[in-house]
């Protein structure tokens, strides 16, 4: 079994729809800042609801860009109930972490993640999903164990452009065609972005000099 990490980025910022139910409130207290894959996991939050509600529990992928992709989930727990509560009360739940990364996630490049949840009163949905802290997946059996930071580089597909973002995260890369023969080299310590038009069109996988991996289509 080979241990790896991977970023999911956790939910810290409530994001509400009232329409009518001000006192319909849900803040972050404890979200697992380090999440072993195949174990359940305790999650806390603040919460108001002016009647009995339900709430929802999830980890889901972003792509480059930080939108949540709505593609399955590493954590599904659904209908969960939640008790009216006038005052902020503290609601503690569990939530099953798969065991593995879904090969989809891996084949779509998806590197980070974040804890998507959310109460539903009367009819109202009460969002908690703005974030800004990453956290680690540990554990697994998966073999791409580490994988470039979507913030530091990204490709660009309809321009044919690897994206540098983050100058200085890595030294160099290399790009490899699906049968792993070598299709391109390049320096990455002052790159802005790299074209790649040379490619045809394809699956390509990049690899960094630290061995961080990147798989694209062309």
């Amino acid at each position: 079994m080979m241990n790896f990490t991977k970023k999911i980025l956790l939910t810290a910022t409530l994001v509400a729809t009232s329409f009518g139910y001000a006192q319909d409130t849900m803040t972050a207290v404890d979200f697992p800042t380090s999440v072993a894959l195949g174990s359940t996991q305790t999650v806390k939050f603040n919460y108001t609801a002016s009647v009995d509600g339900t709430c929802e529990i999830q980890i889901v992928p972003l792509d480059a860009n930080d939108n949540t992709v709505y593609d399955g989930a590493m954590s599904y727990k659904t209908g969960i109930p939640v008790p009216a509560a006038a005052t902020t009360t503290l609601f503690t739940t569990t939530a099953n972490i798969a065991s593995a990364i879904p090969q989809k996630f891996i084949d779509a490049g998806y590197t980070s993640y974040r804890w998507f949840t959310y109460i539903t009163v009367a009819g109202t949905t009460t969002y908690l999903q703005s974030a800004t802290q990453f956290v680690s997946f540990t554990g697994g059996t998966m073999g791409l164990e580490s994988f470039v930071n979507p913030r530091d580089m990204y490709v660009n597909k309809a321009a044919k452009l690897l994206v540098v973002n983050k100058s200085g995260a890595y030294e160099s890369a290399s790009v490899y065609d699906v049968t792993g023969k070598t299709v391109m080299n390049f320096k990455l310590a002052n790159a802005s972005n790299v074209d790649l038009s040379k490619l045809t069109t394809g699956v390509y996988i990049l690899v960094t000099n630290d061995n961080k991996k990147l798989k694209f289509m062309l």
